[in-house]
């Protein structure tokens, strides 16, 4: 296996191939969510998992198949982890040596992307599961800075009373603790209801639907700037990618389309080559100086 070095994790969905694992011939008389469970448990050892998936083979009783009980069943199922280095450990140590049920599963790395995906944020749950498992519990921490419904409530239908939207607006400041950073993010929700007809209760409750959400997309906007940086002697430093926008959808249709993101501008931003290649310098020169004290 390669010598490590600095790796970068960053905080959306995991889209390489090299953190995605295959694997077939899964023959076993347990049921899917055992084999996930079973799954999760050999490959979490390696590194954080950001999902299993497991799936029933297509091919199951086709073909010559008089050696496997009838009632087994065969799997095959993806294993996804957020760093390549864990992928690619866990590849060297398992293949060939994994048995779910009596046989040896076969070990690879996933073929199924057929190009580049649009970086998807994490959720919320899974911010907070990277965050913690790379700086622990009390490495980092979040504060709601504003939480503010907008004031403009609009109205839509024949009459102007029919339909109303509240929106709410939420800013989070991301707390980096030992490494004096921090960074903000902006959410925004909004829910349509009919004025005439909706029950107090009811709108209570939308309100404060609308409120959550709207912080959860904050929580994921902050995130998302941060990268953690993994050096070759397995400590982490973090940095903030001033590059990633404030995106915010504000409602379903938004959110299952990503349609609403911070991209007009009132002049071009300035880009600096120096500064990309300072911090390329720098990691080197930390690299080198760990391989130094190493020695």
């Amino acid at each position: 296996m390669a010598h490590r070095g600095i790796e970068i994790v960053d905080f959306f969905r995991p889209a390489c191939n090299r953190k995605n694992l295959f694997m077939t011939n899964i023959v076993t008389g347990m049921e899917a969510i055992d084999v996930e469970d079973q799954l999760h448990c050999k490959f979490s050892q390696f590194g954080l998992l950001h999902e299993v998936q497991v799936f029933k083979s297509k091919l199951q009783g086709k073909g010559d198949n008089s050696d496997q009980p009838s009632e087994t069943t065969t799997f095959y199922a993806f294993i996804k982890f957020y760093s390549l280095y864990a992928a690619a450990r866990a590849l060297h140590d398992l293949n060939g040596k994994c048995f779910i049920g009596e046989k040896c599963c076969k070990l690879t790395y996933a073929k199924r992307q057929k190009g580049p995906e649009e970086p998807y944020c994490l959720s919320v749950s899974q911010c907070v599961d990277l965050a913690s498992y790379y700086m622990g519990f009390n490495g980092w921490s979040t504060e709601i800075r504003l939480l503010e419904k907008d004031s403009n409530e609009e109205n839509e239908g024949a009459l102007e009373s029919e339909i109303a939207t509240i929106r709410y607006m939420c800013v989070v400041t991301l707390y980096i603790t030992g490494h004096l950073l921090s960074c903000q993010g902006f959410g925004a929700w909004e829910e349509k209801y009919h004025k005439t007809t909706i029950d107090p209760k009811d709108r209570i409750t939308l309100v404060g639907k609308t409120k959550k959400i709207a912080t959860q997309r904050a929580k994921q906007n902050a995130f998302s700037k941060l990268l953690l940086i993994i050096l070759p002697n397995g400590k982490v430093t973090v940095e903030v990618n001033t590059m990633i926008p404030d995106y915010f959808p504000v409602n379903d249709e938004q959110d299952n389309q990503k349609l609403l993101k911070v991209n007009e501008l009132n002049k071009e931003p300035e880009t600096n080559d120096e500064d990309v290649d300072d911090v390329l310098h720098n990691l080197q020169d930390l690299q080198e100086n760990i391989e130094v004290n190493q020695s």
